[in-house]
């Protein structure tokens, strides 16, 4: 339905693995070329799919392609019906699949998480009409395991749902393990699982805060340095001088003023007395070797 196609090729499949000629031993890829080809695959991995890449012959066939996208279709072993995720093979900023508005990142998943149930307990937690309004479930694995690495992310149909997601779905149970759901990006920063409906995104101008000080947990690094210098200032107390205000550190280049200079006893200099030492000694050392300093006694 989509036009001619100049190639196809398939990835991310579970390997059973198998023995290579000498001269190819330890090329993995080699290793899942064969084993693709041959039908050798893992049976005891928990991933049932796999993705691939389709080569048009035309540009227009590539926009009909996209309109499968979300579409089912039957699992002929186990009867089952399995949603397409079809988006370019190297997707931009600008890309639907890649709007972080629309997302939610879910963490904590267990090893053995697939995207049917996944997409099943956030339609069901969140009180959605149908899967439809999931366009997309992508869960990270591992490349040679095919395994859940433990967080994935889900792409709702609109922006309204988001919200619906980190309330409800945060800290809920999932295959016997609680999840964290969170925002997609850094367009809030605060609580976790909590956004402000009052408005979609964040405005320019906003002053962004952390979970820390959201959560009233006391600041470190830099951050206590800081409230610590303007605690002392508005307060006027114990401040580094011992009199309520904090020392004035000296710009580099300054000068520091004569008032401020200590006389030492000799009225000279910590260099000059340096010099003044070192020249002491050197004149002792050549003075015991005029004497004969390291020679045997007769």
């Amino acid at each position: 339905p989509c036009g001619k196609v100049e190639s196809t090729r398939l990835r991310s499949v579970a390997t059973a693995g198998v023995k290579l000629p000498p001269e190819h031993a330890g090329n993995q890829k080699m290793v899942k070329k064969v084993c693709a080809n041959t039908n050798q695959l893992n049976d005891e991995s928990p991933k049932t799919t796999a993705q691939g890449y389709v080569v048009f012959e035309s540009v227009e066939a590539v926009a009909k392609a996209l309109e499968l996208n979300n579409t089912t279709i039957k699992d002929k072993e186990t009867k089952s019906e399995l949603r397409l995720r079809v988006d370019y093979s190297n997707p931009n900023s600008s890309s639907s699949a890649q709007d972080a508005s629309r997302s939610v990142f879910v963490g904590n998943l267990p090893y053995r998480t697939d995207e049917t149930s996944l997409r099943q307990h956030f339609v069901d937690g969140c009180g959605l009409e149908s899967p439809d309004n999931i366009v997309n479930v992508r869960i990270v694995r591992d490349s040679q395991t095919m395994q859940c690495k433990g967080f994935g992310y889900i792409l709702f149909q609109d922006k309204s749902m988001v919200s619906a997601a980190l309330t409800k779905m945060h800290q809920s149970t999932y295959m016997k393990r609680t999840i964290r759901v969170m925002v997609c990006g850094k367009r809030w920063k605060g609580k976790r699982g909590v956004v402000d409906e009052s408005s979609s995104a964040p405005s320019k101008g906003r002053s962004f805060e952390g979970r820390r000080v959201t959560q009233g947990l006391p600041p470190t690094g830099a951050a206590k340095r800081i409230s610590n210098k303007e605690l002392q200032r508005f307060s006027g107390g114990g401040g580094a001088n011992g009199n309520g205000t904090t020392k004035k550190r000296r710009a580099r280049g300054d000068t520091k003023k004569n008032k401020d200079k200590v006389p030492s006893k000799t009225g000279m200099s910590k260099r000059a007395v340096s010099e003044a030492k070192t020249n002491k000694r050197i004149k002792k050392i050549e003075k015991r070797i005029k004497k004969g300093m390291g020679k045997a006694k007769v």
